[in-house]
């Protein structure tokens, strides 16, 4: 398929637009969920950083084993990845309930970290199976492109959001509806079916 075919096509277009969005907004804990913890919570450095080595851990575990899940031929990977970004969406909108204890923040980020790992690695097949596998490069390009601005800009401007505001609350309820809208935009791609 030609690039412009592929600019037109409507998996492309779609896959670009939830992935914006959710590019966007994945980046907003890994770059602020530290700086929460410390400043806004009075956890060690040790302690915040180790939640975030959880997340790390976690989404290195949901990448292969979400991955694993969609090779069967019985699961949809598209419903795999829109309920993976609901909920991770939901873990960082309800992020301020999860401050009661360390315990619960560990819990957020097993959660967050093995739902965000599943989207990261089967996006792209998702996009394979739409354009097929001859235009998977151009159609990747144009959804990597299309998300490159929302992960350089909403991470500041996140911060921008906390400093303006004093707090993380709004910044964390907006991450998680992103994110929940990013699914909502796939249930109008149109997949084919497995072969």
């Amino acid at each position: 398929m030609s690039w412009h075919a592929l600019l037109h096509h409507r998996a492309t277009l779609t896959m670009a637009v939830s992935m914006a969005l959710y590019g966007g907004v994945l980046f907003v804990p890994f770059t602020h969920l530290v700086q929460y913890m410390e400043e806004e919570l009075g956890y060690a450095h040790a302690s915040a950083s180790s939640v975030m080595s959880v997340i790390g851990a976690a989404s290195t575990i949901g990448r292969v084993a979400y991955g694993r899940l969609t090779d069967c031929r019985s699961v949809s990977i598209l419903v795999v990845y829109q309920v993976s970004m609901v909920v991770a969406g939901v873990a960082a909108a309800l992020l301020p309930v999860w401050r009661a204890s360390l315990a619960t923040m560990y819990a957020f980020a097993v959660i967050f970290g093995l739902h965000a790992g599943a989207i990261i690695s089967i996006g792209p097949p998702i996009v394979a199976q739409a354009v097929g596998v001859a235009s998977l490069p151009r159609a990747l390009g144009i959804v990597y492109t299309t998300e490159a601005l929302p992960i350089l800009l909403l991470p500041p401007l996140a911060g921008w959001h906390r400093d303006f505001s004093g707090s993380y609350y709004t910044t964390w309820l907006v991450t998680g509806v992103v994110m929940i809208a990013s699914a909502l935009v796939t249930f109008r791609l149109p997949l084919p079916p497995r072969r």
